[in-house]
């Protein structure tokens, strides 16, 4: 595979209060067979009142050759912190956008080279549909993500559903890639 192809991607994730979950999110996306210096890593943070900052400095530290950064923007909404990620990412020079969910995890090492490929065929955002699983406690959540083999939960074409919604503020030249879930 040339990897001189693949377009530049900035992985965003707003997070508020998600130290149960983030460690397990950013594992998994770091995991993707995509090339590390083809990625931005940006996580814009709600203002935590719980250890999810220190958990997601920790990880970027453990993961030398990234190309990361954490803005905390304290007292934003959703569709405000997201203006925050597309305002810094556009001004690193990204192709795309993905907005992952800070409880999200994407468990196949294929997800951003499949996406990046129909985004760019359909020139359009794409959204993925992911069935939902939801945990009664912590300790079920921890013993579920741990026994999960990557590459268990796939994405097939028909998950990725091309939208012609442009929300948030996107820009013309930035397609929205998404992962919707929750767990």
């Amino acid at each position: 595979m040339d990897y001189d192809d693949l377009p530049r991607l900035g992985v965003c994730i707003l997070t508020l209060n998600s130290g149960i979950i983030i460690n397990y999110v950013l594992n998994f996306l770091l995991m993707q067979e995509y090339p590390k210096e083809k990625i931005f890593y940006l996580v814009v943070d709600g203002g935590s009142s719980d250890n999810t900052l220190e958990i997601v400095h920790e990880v970027f530290k453990n993961n030398p050759g990234l190309t990361s950064e954490v803005l905390v923007a304290a007292g934003t909404n959703i569709p405000q912190a997201r203006n925050v990620c597309i305002e810094k990412l556009l001004s690193t020079g990204v192709d795309y956008i993905l907005f992952v969910d800070s409880d999200v995890i994407v468990a196949t090492t294929s997800a951003f080279q499949l996406i990046t490929q129909l985004a760019k065929e359909k020139g359009t955002p794409i959204n993925i549909v992911i069935p939902l699983r939801f945990f009664k406690n912590v300790e079920e959540l921890h013993k579920f993500v741990n026994e999960l083999q990557l590459n268990e939960t796939s994405i097939s074409p028909e998950d990725l559903i091309p939208s012609t919604s442009r929300e948030y503020g996107f820009h013309d030249n930035i397609s929205r890639i998404s992962f919707f879930t929750e767990i």
